[in-house]
């Protein structure tokens, strides 16, 4: 049986401070309003052949198990967004960024801008994603 080893990350906490935060929430929403097409902004992308260990990678950084046998996290990009937050206030919101195509036809963009699940923390577990990700 193996055993899964928690990442230690007590050193990262200088890290958190409240400009770091601020300027993370500008990122994030630069990226919402499409800024990154025009603007490079920093991000850490993972790509690479099928079962190259891209979904394991994914699984090793949010601690999620990502549902490697229906495809899907293969078939569409997924953006993943880590914030700390102050325990029991923490949260999984989960949405759909339209692509271009989908633009083109306007309900269904409304249908996939309205996508929203929002779970506490408490909530959200591998079959929860799992669910969400069907």
């Amino acid at each position: 049986m193996t055993r899964k080893r928690a990442i230690d990350l007590t050193g990262a906490d200088g890290l958190d401070n409240e400009k770091r935060v601020r300027l993370l929430g500008v990122i994030d929403r630069l990226r919402e309003l499409g800024i990154s097409e025009n603007v490079s902004l920093p991000q850490l992308v993972v790509v690479g052949d099928q079962s190259s260990g891209k979904s394991s990678l994914l699984e090793g950084l949010t601690g999620l198990s990502f549902p490697v046998a229906s495809d899907l996290c293969t078939r569409f990009a997924t953006q993943i967004v880590l914030r700390r937050s102050p325990e029991g206030e923490g949260q999984a919101r989960i949405t759909i960024i339209p692509g271009p195509t989908s633009r083109l036809d306007e309900t269904l963009n409304q249908n996939l801008l309205t996508f929203e699940k929002t779970l506490a923390a408490a909530d959200f577990g591998c079959q929860e994603f799992e669910d969400i990700f069907d």
